[in-house]
């Protein structure tokens, strides 16, 4: 039988601003409880729980995310998450979104509609190889600084709607890819698109 570990955090590193690959490779861990685990002063959030193989569902609701400005690769290849409860991040401050959920592959759903995106500049394979994902809500996403949309929904084939009406793309350089192998993908409203 294989082995795994919970974490308990009832730390209090309120004065800490950098948790980049925290828990990166933490392969056995199946379970994170955030217990008193203060992230209001952090910046960077990279790589936080990349390659957390482990991880079936996270629940991050209560971290309160005002100050980071780095969210990229965050749960880059979480390969079993399945569910992610992000409902309380504050991502006003946030620049990058790069890679943030590349390779989650079994999450099937994905509610987003919290997040505040106006100071995002890159959302690089953000959702590049979630091949299970069917309902992704990104419908407040504003993305009038963004300059990279490359692989940003690549492989995602089991969405059937990707909805980016509302994006401004104006500032965007590169789109290479961005919806590369969406297979069954049955329609898509571009209208915004220049």
């Amino acid at each position: 039988a294989r082995e795994n570990y919970t974490l308990v955090l009832n730390v209090t590193p309120s004065k800490v601003n950098d948790i980049s690959a925290m828990f990166q490779d933490c392969e056995k861990m199946d379970s994170f409880d955030i217990g008193n685990f203060d992230v209001s002063s952090v910046t960077s959030m990279e790589s936080m729980f990349q390659y957390c193989n482990a991880l079936t569902s996270l629940d991050l609701s209560k971290f309160k995310t005002t100050e980071c400005d780095n969210m990229s690769y965050m749960f880059a290849n979480c390969g079993n998450l399945k569910t992610i409860n992000l409902d309380g991040f504050d991502t006003k401050n946030v620049k990058t979104m790069s890679d943030m959920f590349v390779d989650c592959k079994a999450l099937t759903s994905l509610n987003l509609r919290n997040f505040e995106t106006e100071k995002v500049t890159s959302m690089t394979n953000l959702f590049a190889n979630c091949n299970s994902l069917i309902s992704l809500d990104i419908s407040s996403f504003k993305t009038d600084q963004v300059t990279l949309m490359n692989g940003m929904f690549s492989n995602c084939n089991s969405l059937t709607s990707i909805d980016v009406s509302k994006f401004n793309t104006e500032k965007v350089t590169n789109m290479r890819s961005m919806f590369m192998s969406c297979g069954r993908i049955k329609s898509l409203n571009l209208i915004n698109i220049s």
